[in-house]
């Protein structure tokens, strides 16, 4: 039987390559989690495909790119989904806001034609706030008028839609009804300022 000598021992190298297996086995189980390894497993086999034997690093290596890019397309399109639905959440949303404007503005100046009649059978005087505000509940409106001075009065509409969020919209006019201001306020915090029409 020969015997090694130390400095034979010493001098073998072992044909593996555990980084690379590793990088290997990284990667494989990577490109059945959806990829989420992959990178490692990539970065593995690029560190070890610089030592004998390449294989399994080669192979770890090209098979943690191909998850790699699985995950980055996967990904690009989880983020265009949700791009695109929130932009059709946010449109949806607009789309009901402004009908909401659309209405409160609408109902105002139909309650403000109820100030302009009141005018007509009282030779041009505005209401005080009392008779204002009847004449609003009379004729449906759910709110309140305000008589400022001879010149000037508010009208204050509640509008309820049953959806649990009442819109509030105040606006000033002159005499002669013409608006002159307007805001308006949701129950959920949606609001504008004064809008001023001078």
């Amino acid at each position: 039987m020969a015997r090694l000598s130390p400095e034979d021992r010493w001098d073998h190298q072992p044909d593996e390559n555990g980084l690379g297996l590793a990088s290997f086995i990284v990667s494989i189980i990577g490109l059945v989690s959806a990829g989420i390894l992959s990178p490692v497993g990539a970065v593995m086999g690029l560190i070890a495909i610089r030592r004998e034997p390449r294989g399994f690093a080669i192979a770890g290596l090209v098979i943690g790119l191909l998850g790699s890019i699985w995950i980055c397309f996967v990904s690009a399109l989880f983020l265009a989904f949700f791009g695109v639905m929130g932009v059709g959440l946010a449109s949806m949303v607009m789309s009901l806001v402004y009908t909401q404007i659309e209405q409160g503005l609408n109902t105002l100046t139909n309650a403000s034609g109820v100030i302009a009649q009141w005018q007509l059978t009282h030779d041009g005087q505005l209401p005080t706030t009392e008779q204002g505000t009847l004449a609003l509940q009379s004729a449906g409106f759910t709110g309140s008028y305000k008589w400022l001075d001879e010149d000037d009065f508010s009208i204050e509409l509640v509008i309820d839609n049953g959806d649990g969020d009442p819109w509030t919209f105040t606006a000033e006019y002159a005499a002669d009804g013409d608006r002159e201001t307007l805001s308006w306020r949701s129950e959920s915090g949606f609001s504008h300022g004064n809008w001023n029409f001078d």
